[in-house]
Parts: structure tokens; sequence; C-alpha cells
């Protein structure tokens, strides 16, 4: 785009106008595609310093890590891997309905962190 902007010389006023236009456009993407480079990167650090072992899972990287740190908190927490289960939301709840067992996941939980957990395993 820059290369199509720096051959291009507008020669009426419209095309002066659409050129500014454009030129503008292209700042804001440029800065905004740093911006989210340098949120990158401090999000890789922070998971990094935070020592956690996700991202050793496969498909889990530091943007996913970072979405489990945050909602979790310290996983010590948990007693085991069935209270963290229920708290977020994973946890198979039984229907029953004319002798039919049935298990589905819990409606309780944090529905972010369902979700994700659910995609990990």
């Amino acid at each position: 785009m820059e290369r199509f902007l720096s051959d291009h010389r507008p020669e009426t006023a419209v095309e002066q106008i659409r050129f500014e236009l454009a030129s503008e456009l292209l700042g804001d993407l440029q800065r905004l595609d740093e911006q989210l480079k340098a949120a990158h990167k401090r999000i890789r650090e922070a998971v990094r310093a935070s020592g956690t072992l996700l991202t050793e899972s496969f498909g889990v990287g530091p943007i996913i890590a970072a979405t489990l740190i945050g909602f979790t908190g310290d996983v010590n927490r948990f007693a085991n891997r069935d209270h963290y289960a229920s708290y977020n939301g994973t946890v198979p709840v039984e229907f029953s309905s004319a002798g039919r067992v049935v298990h589905r996941l819990s409606r309780r939980g944090n529905r972010t962190l369902t979700m994700l957990s659910t995609w990990l395993r």
C-alpha cells in the first residue's frame, strides 16, 4: 500500500482528498499493528514470568494461557482437579428421564473457562 501511495500523484481535488484519507488510514493501520505487537509481547512476557507450564500443552499459546491464568488465579486454591472442573463449569451433570441417564455440562461456572477447558481436552 505504501508503494502504491508513493507512486501515485493525485491530479484533481477529489483525488487529493482520497489520497490524504488513504495516507491517514495507512498511518492508523501501522500504529495499530505496532500496538498489537507490543501487547502480544507484554502478554508473552507476563505468561513466561508466571512460571506456568500451560504453554507446554499442545494448542495453548500465550493468549489462552493468559486468559486461563487471569480467570483462575492461583490454581493451588482448588483442592483437586474435580473442584476446578466444578469452578469452570466442565463437571458433568446427570440428567435422567424415563430410565435414560444422560450427562451434560453444568450451566454453572465461568463460560469463558468452560469453552477453553472443553476445547483443550
